[in-house]
């Protein structure tokens, strides 16, 4: 790493190459203006260079850095690049960070603010305070590039080797599609997983801008207790807990007894935790209910076809969240009807629940 400094003449200068012993720096976020606006060394045409003062405040780079102030304090921290930039900023802040506006406001640190960088991320707050990478599988590694933006097709994929403590040569020009392959190789040959069980970087196009919340219920300010059955719940129906195929479990109970609710606390608490998980619900009280919440999820995911009175909505849904590029969790309340389910003329339950690596599906019944 190379920092700027003002050398002996007031010139700017830049140090050796460092890598270790490394002093205090700062960084100047310049990512609000457009890539052709980013200050270099060359805009930085000090005092001593120009004559005065006023004339270095006239150069083009004082200006850039001016407008980057000035915008900044407009669109607010979450408007800034370098959160979704790949080398600017990894994703990961330094042990120390403050956040100041153009007028030197202190706007927070990193632990005050860092609920907000987890939003704009969509990295779980733990990660973004440091906690060790193995402590998050495969699946939710690569899900953080949903919202990576990436100036070369090649670094969606190398942006990953310090994220899982690999190393491959980078070689620009090979493109997205081969730069992928070989990061999944790496992993593979690094980590000793399975080469067929870890999942391809999601690119851009294939992943949705953002996670579907399809709940139709607000949660529950006044659930109370069950706390350690709602934990080992969250961590069961997370869709990356099996790593072969799509998880699948299920709550029985006596009606009454809160299933329900149990369910949709699992709901917020893992839309909170795993913030790029999509979270399904279906309701199977009755046919029309189970028909009905289906066409809601094949809506959020516009699906053609569903307009068509012949349309296969169950089937159209399935093979959807079959091929969704995130994770999902799918929630099935009610399965109580045993005919309806599993009868002839109702909805066969089997058939129309899909089967996908990163998804999970979490049913509650009153049989086993």
């Amino acid at each position: 790493m190379r920092l700027l400094q003002l050398g002996a003449a007031g010139e700017l200068v830049l140090t050796k190459d460092m890598t270790r012993d490394i002093p205090p720096y700062a960084i100047l976020s310049h990512t609000w203006g457009s890539d052709d606006e980013e200050v270099k060394l060359q805009d930085l045409n000090i005092a001593s260079q120009v004559g005065s003062e006023a004339k270095w405040m006239q150069t083009s780079g004082y200006q850039k850095i001016l407008f980057c102030g000035q915008q900044a304090k407009q669109d607010g921290i979450e408007k800034a690049g370098g959160f979704a930039g790949d080398g600017r900023c990894k994703s990961f802040l330094h042990q120390s960070v403050e956040f100041f506006s153009a007028e030197g406001q202190c706007l927070g640190d990193k632990k005050s603010l860092v609920r907000l960088v987890h939003s704009i991320t969509g990295i779980r707050p733990d990660a973004l305070e440091g906690h060790p990478m193995c402590e998050f599988d495969t699946l939710e590694r690569m899900s953080w590039l949903a919202k990576r933006q990436t100036m070369r097709e090649e670094d969606l994929a190398y942006c990953m080797l310090g994220i899982f403590g690999v190393q491959m040569p980078l070689l620009y020009g090979e493109g997205g599609d081969r730069a992928q392959v070989r990061l999944r190789e790496t992993i593979a040959k690094w980590l000793g997983e399975p080469r067929s069980g870890l999942p391809l970087p999601v690119r851009h196009s294939a992943v949705p801008p953002d996670p579907h919340f399809i709940v139709p219920f607000g949660r529950n300010a006044d659930f109370v207790g069950r706390r350690d059955l709602v934990e080992q719940l969250v961590e069961q129906v997370r869709p990356s807990a099996n790593e072969d195929a799509c998880q699948n479990t299920v709550v029985k109970g006596l009606g009454g007894v809160g299933k329900t609710q149990l369910a949709l606390e699992v709901a917020y608490r893992t839309r909170k935790e795993h913030p790029a998980c999509s979270i399904f619900w279906v309701s199977a009280v009755s046919a029309a209910t189970f028909e009905n919440t289906y066409r809601d999820i094949g809506n959020a995911l516009e699906l053609p076809g569903l307009d068509n009175d012949k349309a296969d909505v169950k089937g159209l849904v399935k093979a959807a969240l079959e091929k969704y590029p995130g994770s999902w969790l799918l929630i099935i309340d009610n399965a109580n009807d045993v005919d309806l389910l599993f009868g002839d003329g109702g909805v066969d339950l089997r058939g129309c629940l899909p089967s996908n690596r990163y998804g999970s599906v979490f049913l509650t019944t009153r049989f086993h």
